[in-house]
């Protein structure tokens, strides 16, 4: 092993410490035997909650490893990725369906909010600090997404909305899907309804909301995003060292 992967095995142990009693809870509720024993879920500082607030120690809802791999801690959450956000660990509240297709990290101060939808999260994803999901429908996350600090993907209204001429309420549910290997910049806000291609780059603070059928490596900016630059430029998550600090 490399001196730098001493050190952060060091740091894993003494700053990063896995709340162990919930973990294997965690496992044990949600997974088949045979993926639980190898403990693939590792949970740091997590909060389990009600749909609509309080502390609950029962688990609701269903978690499913879509993988051919299970190992153990392929999926983190709650853990310290940044000293520039506080160590608040991880909010879960899942009354619906979540999917992980292989290794995924969410770190400290993120949440997954779950009122009955389905969420899938594809494989190597990586969300930094603060990311948050609120599913009602469906949120589909393609393979090799990185998220910023403080995305906020969302497929639901929460209040909607009516028409002025007929008063009638409009749809306040909406899927999104992520393509695979996007990149969400920091403060990024995904709404219902939204489908992105493949390699997409979502500029820091933008809304993104729609259909976009631009080409892929194009670059959505603004509130509401648009397609600034057109098949020009992505990013690819092996300069993110996935591996390295999963």
């Amino acid at each position: 092993m490399s001196i730098n992967g001493i050190i952060r095995r060091i740091e894993d142990m003494f700053f990063n410490r896995v709340s162990w009693l919930k973990t294997v809870y965690f496992n044990f509720h949600y997974l088949p035997f045979k993926q639980a024993v190898k403990l693939p879920i590792y949970l740091h500082r997590p909060h389990f909650h009600r749909e609509w607030g309080g502390v609950s120690l029962r688990l609701k809802g269903k978690v499913i490893i879509e993988s051919e791999v299970i190992s153990r801690g392929m999926i983190r959450m709650g853990f310290i990725q940044s000293t520039s956000h506080p160590d608040h660990g991880i909010l879960w509240s899942n009354e619906g369906t979540v999917i992980f297709k292989g290794k995924c990290k969410i770190a400290q101060g993120s949440a997954i909010r779950n009122g009955g939808g389905t969420l899938v999260i594809g494989k190597n994803f990586s969300g930094n600090p603060n990311t948050k999901f609120f599913c009602y429908e469906r949120i589909e996350i393609g393979n090799d997404v990185v998220g910023s600090w403080d995305v906020n993907i969302c497929d639901y209204d929460f209040h909607a909305m009516k028409d002025a001429q007929t008063d009638e309420k409009r749809n306040p549910y909406g899927p999104i899907l992520i393509g695979d290997n996007n990149w969400i910049g920091q403060n990024v806000i995904i709404l219902k309804n939204t489908t992105t291609p493949k390699y997409i780059t979502m500029a820091a603070g933008s809304v993104v909301s729609g259909k976009y059928e631009c080409k892929e490596k194009s670059i959505l900016m603004g509130n509401p995003a648009v397609v600034v630059a057109e098949g020009k430029r992505y990013m690819d998550i092996k300069d993110c060292y996935f591996d390295k600090h999963n």
